[in-house]
């Protein structure tokens, strides 16, 4: 068998040039979501203002740290259903996924939550869920029925779960000598990783939080998601909302 090694894309800025490779080339384009904000004139606004500040603002990929790593078990219940006890934040979907990885009517896949040792958004995908129970699944299919457990070290916790988004925003803001806003005009660039997952909603949160809390009359924002070759990304508190606060209060300050 060959191989043959493809570019890397690791740029979200570079991903958006009609020349990057596709890592979809089905798609058409590395921009896999597009949001966009109109209010009020921006360019007069800005023209007309006494004063004008512009900022690029990177926000970095994170680790959710929480102190307890990926971990579950696994068996067959009293009814013959394949149970998995693991922390998590999204019970039937958890139960809905593995029933379909598996092949299962949801009937026979029972997921229960025990205390979970911090989440923060980051227990919201699969990690062991479904290779304990296809592990208890074919067992028993072998006439074996007995627990499974999984425990991940912190190294296979960092390497095998999402990170928070990492974003590039770019901020041209116009006010008066007075201290009033009067026009914003942001451009956001979402690395969205290798897999969409939840990027669409938090781009989304990203584009509104993005001119901060603040009366601006004139507002003007173009959004982007876009694929790299990155570890997929995911939910972490706040949802896009701190990486769209942090440009804006950036730009305040």
């Amino acid at each position: 068998m060959e191989y043959e090694d493809l570019p890397i894309v690791s740029d979200p800025v570079l991903a958006m040039r009609q020349d990057a490779p596709l890592l979809f080339p089905e798609r058409g384009s590395n921009v896999f979501c597009q949001y966009r904000i109109r209010k009020g004139e921006t360019g007069p606004a800005l023209a007309g203002a006494e004063v004008v500040i512009e900022g690029e603002y990177r926000t970095p990929m994170q680790e959710h740290a929480y102190l307890q790593p990926e971990a579950g078990l696994a068996y067959l219940d009293d009814q013959g259903r394949i149970t998995v006890e693991v922390a998590g934040q999204w019970t039937h979907e958890d139960r809905a996924q593995i029933a379909h990885a598996l092949g299962l009517p949801e009937e026979q896949v029972r997921v229960i939550y025990p205390a979970i040792g911090g989440a923060f958004g980051g227990r919201e995908a699969m990690s062991v869920q479904i290779v304990l129970a296809l592990a208890v699944w074919r067992l028993s299919q072998r006439g074996i029925r007995r627990p499974i457990k999984i425990v991940w070290s912190r190294e296979e916790s960092i390497l095998g779960h999402y990170k928070r988004h990492a974003f590039v925003i770019r901020s041209r803001w116009g006010a008066s000598r007075e201290g009033k806003v009067l026009g914003a005009e942001c451009e956001v660039i979402e690395d969205g990783g290798a897999y969409a997952y939840t990027s669409t909603k938090v781009l989304g949160n990203a584009t509104l939080m993005c001119t901060g809390p603040y009366e601006i009359p004139n507002v003007k924002v173009d959004a982007y998601s876009v694929y790299t070759n990155h570890i997929p990304v995911g939910a972490f508190r706040g949802f896009g909302g701190p990486q769209g606060a942090f440009a804006a209060e950036c730009q305040m300050n």
